[in-house]
């Protein structure tokens, strides 16, 4: 008989579910896989995968990192500090136009600046 695809991920209590089984299955065009044929898909092809959202992939991401497979590509401190700036800038820009939008002028540099016209 032959072994379930999930056995040994039940064992480590990570268990792919029907939705995201049934994506690698037809990713990989047969019903039965391994971890190892899942990683050999690679990172881009199965964030590309229909049917399988952030959620799933993250779920299937951490699955092949429970048998080895560590398919996430290292992100550097700078990267994240970079990232981190960007969204605080986003923010700062946003408040900025909402707060013009209400009369107010911002004026930068500098501390209070911040005036009603």
């Amino acid at each position: 008989m032959a072994r379930h695809p999930t056995t040994e991920a039940q064992a480590l209590g990570l268990e792919l579910n029907r939705r995201e089984l049934n994506v690698l299955r037809r990713l990989l065009n047969r019903a039965e896989f391994k971890p190892l044929d899942v990683a050999r898909l690679g990172l881009a092809r199965l964030e590309s995968a229909p049917g399988l959202g952030e959620k799933g992939l993250a779920h299937v991401l951490a699955w092949l990192a429970g048998h080895g497979h560590d398919l996430r590509p290292p992100v550097s401190t700078d990267a994240r500090e970079s990232e981190r700036q960007d969204r605080i800038n986003r923010r700062l820009e946003h408040a900025q136009h909402l707060l013009e939008q209400w009369g107010w002028q911002v004026k930068r540099p500098g501390r209070n600046n911040a005036s009603r016209e």
